[in-house]
C-alpha cells in the first residue's frame, strides 16, 4: 500500500528576552573643513611683478605670496629722505646760529639803539658792580651806613646838616640798608663766579638778573638820600656849595644807575627778541621735517604693502590671479587654509543636541577612506536650523599628516548610553516590508507579534 510522506518536525531555537543596557547610536553627516581660512587680498595697489605660489602650494606663516611693483614708491622714499636729512641739518643750523648769537650778545655785546659802543652781558655785570660800589661808598659815607648797619663815623651829614624832616632820615638810612645787604650778594657773585673766570650763559644771566635788582635798589636809596638833603639847610660850615656838590653826586649816581639799568634792559630785550626769532625760525623748520616725516611713514607703509605675506601657515587652495595683473586695495590673490587641524560641521537632531557637550567624543569616517578617527566637540552653535529643526555642532580633530582633505564629508557617530530596556538576540527579530516580528512560545503554541526595535548591539536588540 502507498504511504504519505511524513514532513520532518523543525527545530527551532528559543531565548527569553532580557533587560539589557544597549548603547544608541547615530550616524550623521557632516562635512569637513579647515580649522581657519582666509583669502589673502592686496593692501595697496599696482601690477603683480611676481606670484610665488599655485593651487596646492604648501607655504609656512609670514611666507611672501606675491610682489606689486613698488619702484615709484621706492623712488619716492629715498626722495623724501634725501629732504628729511636737508631739513634736519637747517634746523641744527639755525638752533646753532641763533645760540651763537644769543651767546655772542651776551658774551661778547651787540650794539644797541642809541648806544655809541658795545655793551656785553659780562661787562655790563661788572659794570653794575662797580657802580654798586660807588653807590654804596657814597651814600654809607653820607648816612653813616656800613654793611646795613650803623656806624660810629662822624660825618657832615650829622653834625653840620640840619635835616627839617627826622623821618626822611630814618627811610633813607632803611633804604640804604636793604640796598647794602642785597649789594654784598651781588659783589659776592660778581668775585665767586665773573671776575677772571669764563662765566656761562646761566651764570651771566643770574648776573644780569642780581645787578637790575641791586641797581634798582641804590635808586630807591639814592632818591631817599636826595630827599634828605633837599629838606636840609646850611650850618655855618658847610656853605651851599657844599650841599649843591652832595646833591650833583647823588644824581649824577642815580643818572649813572638808570643808564645802567636801560643798557641792561637793551641787552635783555635783544636776547629776548633773538629768542623769539630763533623760536619762530626753529618751529617752521620743525614743522616741515614732522611734515616729512610723516609722509615717509606713509610711504614706508606703501612699500611694505607691496609684500604679501601669508598670515598663517597652510595650503593654497585657489588662486586669484596671475603675474602682471593690477591690482587695487581688497582684490583677492589668493584663499589660504590652515588644514594642521579639521573641524567637522553636523546638523544633529534637537533630541539628540540635548546630550551632548563641548568635550564630547564622536567616532567620524571620513569619505576619503582614511579610517575612522576620534573626534573631540568644540563649538554647539546656540541657536537651531528653523528649517531642519537640527543644531550645528563642531568637532576637531588632528590633521597634522594632511590626509583628511577639507570639502569632503564624513560620518558621525555619537553613542548615546540607553537606560536598561527589553532586548532579544538580534536572530529572533524578523523583518517583513519595514516591519519587525518576533514568535513567542505561549505553552505549546507559537504567535506572531509585531514590534518596534531600538538600539543595536553585536548580539542584541532594543524592543520599544
Amino acid at each position: 500500500t502507498h504511504r504519505a510522506a511524513i514532513s520532518p518536525v523543525p527545530v527551532v531555537a528559543v531565548a527569553e528576552a532580557m533587560k539589557a543596557d544597549i548603547a544608541h547610536t547615530q550616524s550623521l553627516t557632516g562635512i569637513i573643513m579647515p580649522i581657519r581660512e582666509v583669502d589673502i587680498a592686496a593692501k595697496g595697489s599696482g601690477s603683480i611683478t611676481s606670484l610665488m605660489v599655485h593651487s596646492g602650494s604648501r607655504i609656512a606663516s609670514g611666507a611672501t605670496i606675491a610682489q606689486l611693483d613698488v619702484a615709484t614708491a621706492a623712488a619716492t622714499q629715498q626722495s623724501i629722505e634725501q629732504s628729511i636729512a636737508a631739513t634736519r641739518a637747517t634746523l641744527d643750523a639755525t638752533k646753532d646760529l641763533y645760540a651763537t648769537r644769543i651767546s655772542s650778545m651776551v658774551s661778547e655785546g651787540s650794539a644797541t639803539e642809541g648806544a655809541s659802543h658795545q655793551t656785553s652781558g659780562a661787562s655790563a655785570v661788572t659794570d653794575s658792580a662797580v657802580l654798586a660800589k660807588q653807590i654804596d661808598d657814597t651814600l654809607g659815607n653820607l648816612l653813616s651806613m656800613r654793611s646795613g648797619d650803623m656806624t660810629s663815623i662822624q660825618i657832615p651829614f650829622d653834625n653840620d646838616l640840619g635835616a627839617r624832616n627826622k623821618q626822611s632820615k630814618i627811610t633813607a638810612r632803611e633804604s640804604l640798608a636793604s640796598f647794602q645787604n642785597a649789594d654784598a650778594a651781588f659783589q659776592s657773585l660778581i668775585a665767586s663766579s665773573i671776575v677772571g673766570k669764563e662765566p656761562s650763559q646761566t651764570t651771566i644771566d643770574t648776573g644780569l638778573a642780581q645787578a637790575i635788582a641791586v641797581l634798582a635798589s641804590g635808586q630807591t636809596a639814592l632818591k631817599d638820600a636826595y630827599t634828605v638833603l633837599a629838606d636840609s639847610t646850611t650850618s655855618g660850615n658847610l656853605t651851599d656849595a657844599q650841599l649843591s656838590s652832595y646833591k650833583s653826586q647823588i644824581a649824577d649816581l642815580g643818572s649813572q644807575t638808570q643808564r645802567a639799568l636801560n643798557q641792561i634792559h637793551d641787552i635783555n630785550a635783544g636776547v629776548a627778541a633773538l629768542k623769539k626769532e630763533s623760536a619762530s625760525q626753529i618751529a617752521v623748520a620743525q614743522a616741515q621735517l614732522t611734515q616729512m616725516q610723516g609722509q615717509a611713514l606713509v610711504n614706508q607703509t606703501i612699500l611694505a604693502d607691496g609684500s604679501i605675506h601669508a598670515p598663517f601657515a597652510g595650503v593654497i587652495t585657489q588662486k586669484y590671479v596671475e603675474t602682471g595683473a593690477v591690482v587695487a586695495p581688497g582684490t583677492p590673490i589668493v584663499h589660504l587654509a590652515d588644514d594642521s587641524q579639521v573641524k567637522i560641521v553636523v546638523g544633529v537632531p534637537e533630541e539628540l543636541a540635548r546630550t551632548i557637550s563641548v568635550g564630547k567624543t564622536a567616532l567620524v569616517t571620513p569619505d576619503s577612506g582614511s579610517g575612522a578617527v576620534t573626534a573631540r566637540v568644540s563649538t554647539i552653535r546656540p541657536a537651531i536650523d528653523p528649517v531642519s529643526r537640527k543644531i550645528s555642532i563642531e568637532l576637531l580633530m588632528d590633521n597634522s599628516s594632511h590626509t583628511i582633505k577639507p570639502g569632503s564629508y564624513a560620518h558621525v557617530v555619537f553613542a548615546q548610553q540607553g537606560a536598561a530596556s527589553l532586548a532579544v538576540p538580534r536572530s529572533a527579530v524578523v523583518s517583513r516590508y519595514e516591519a519587525s516580528f518576533v514568535y513567542i512560545l505561549d505553552g505549546t503554541k507559537v504567535r506572531r507579534n509585531a514590534v518596534t526595535t531600538g538600539a543595536i548591539s553585536d548580539s542584541l536588540i532594543e524592543i520599544t
